[in-house]
């Protein structure tokens, strides 16, 4: 997962404006059970969001306080990660995480306020018709999940789906899900070109719903 993220991250990720954690010993999610994953492992991920400077004003200006202890506050964030979880190799939009996730709260109150926003919202899901994405939306007390075919639906249902199942308490993200015998995933040149072809195209309906200052 490093020697991904030393192919891209320079020559491409920091050009979208993107940046991976200040600390270099979290670049990649922890590989050993702990407290901060509940004792269990079920993804393996690298993540690339707001600049340092970014997240430290808006927690500061926030009184942000991390459950876990961690003052920075990153996870916290929405982010375009690439991750290997047990049902294959993910590149992702990360939206929310169950609880105190700061995009969150944003994009509600986007949708509640700005009548415009729901339609350049729309039109961000319809430019990702046919690049195999479904925004998954999983509540981990039910232990289900709402899903949204973007392939499949129409893009003008989005916004509903969206406010109608995008909860505290649930983790929200969008997702290309490449299963284990996918040939784009089975070669280090092609992969890279398949995350930086992908969080580009991820780039703008991200900068549209991450809240930045």
């Amino acid at each position: 997962m490093l020697n991904i993220h030393k192919h891209i991250y320079n020559k491409h990720i920091k050009l979208f404006n993107l940046y991976c954690h200040k600390d270099e010993a979290y670049i990649c999610s922890s590989a050993r059970p702990n407290s901060y994953n509940k004792e269990q492992v079920t993804w393996l991920g690298i993540r690339y969001g707001k600049s340092p400077k970014q997240v430290n004003y808006i927690n500061a200006t926030q009184n942000v306080k991390n459950t876990y202890g961690e003052d920075y506050g990153f996870q916290k964030h929405a982010c375009l990660q690439f991750s290997i979880t047990r049902h294959g190799f993910e590149i992702n939009l990360f939206h929310a995480v169950e609880h105190k996730a700061h995009d969150r709260s944003y994009l509600h109150g986007e949708l509640d306020k700005n009548p415009h926003f729901k339609d350049k919202l729309n039109r961000e899901i319809a430019n990702l018709k046919g690049e195999g994405f479904e925004w998954i939306i999983f509540d981990n007390q039910l232990d289900k999940e709402f899903i949204y075919v973007i392939d499949e639906e129409p893009e003008e249902n989005f916004s509903s789906f969206y406010t109608a199942y995008d909860l505290d308490g649930r983790e929200s993200f969008l997702s290309c899900l490449y299963k284990w015998d996918d040939k784009g995933i089975q070669d280090m040149d092609v992969i890279t070109q398949q995350i930086v072809t992908k969080m580009q195209k991820l780039l703008p309906l991200y900068k549209l719903i991450a809240f930045r200052v």
